[in-house]
């Protein structure tokens, strides 16, 4: 059975990626950000070229999947630029022959944290427990970010199975593991950051 290189997005100014082939996972940031002058569309494009230089297979490696966090429709330009940007993953996927999902965030939470409402520290100290070898490869002084954070919980979803929710029985368990990681938290005296 061939596997599945994934290709995971958190999109925005600052974009988490997480790519997996089987045999490496590479992570990281990538900004966006507007030099002074500029147009709020060179954002997009340097989105869309940077999409094209570092995953369509020329130069570099081809994903089968890319997963990326659905934009949350809070209104303004946020919202415009992460509703232009999923746009352009869809026509980058359809572009290399790639299959494409959104995951909300609220099952990711569920999912990779145990709770739909988990918090940032939550979530890194989720993902530092889903990903050790990865993450204990980092310089001491490496901090992870919140966008990588969300990248690297997209492939946890996917490694469990791409779960939609939870039930009854489900959100219990859940809970109490919550609550177990929040007392492994307070008692190593850390808010999981740095792992």
């Amino acid at each position: 059975m061939a596997t599945t290189k994934l290709l995971c997005l958190d999109p925005g100014v600052r974009c988490g990626f997480a790519y997996r082939d089987g045999l490496q996972l590479v992570s990281g940031v990538q900004e966006f950000d507007l030099r002074r002058g500029e147009s709020p569309g060179m954002r997009l494009i340097r989105f869309e070229h940077w999409l094209v230089a570092n995953w369509n297979g020329d130069l570099g490696p081809r994903p089968d999947l890319i997963l990326y966090e659905l934009p949350h429709h809070r209104g303004g330009y946020a919202t415009e630029v992460l509703n232009h940007m999923c746009g352009l993953i869809q026509k980058f996927a359809a572009t290399i022959g790639a299959e494409h999902k959104a995951v909300h965030t609220s099952t990711l939470k569920k999912v990779v944290a145990g709770y739909g409402k988990a918090d940032k520290d939550q979530m890194t100290f989720a993902v530092g427990q889903a990903f050790p070898l990865h993450l204990g490869r980092r310089d001491c002084d490496y901090e992870l970010s919140d966008h990588e954070v969300d990248a690297l919980a997209l492939l946890r979803w996917w490694d469990l199975g791409m779960p939609e929710g939870v039930g009854r029985k489900g959100r219990r368990r859940m809970k109490e593991a919550k609550n177990g990681q929040v007392r492994m938290l307070r008692a190593a005296g850390t808010t999981g950051r740095g792992m």
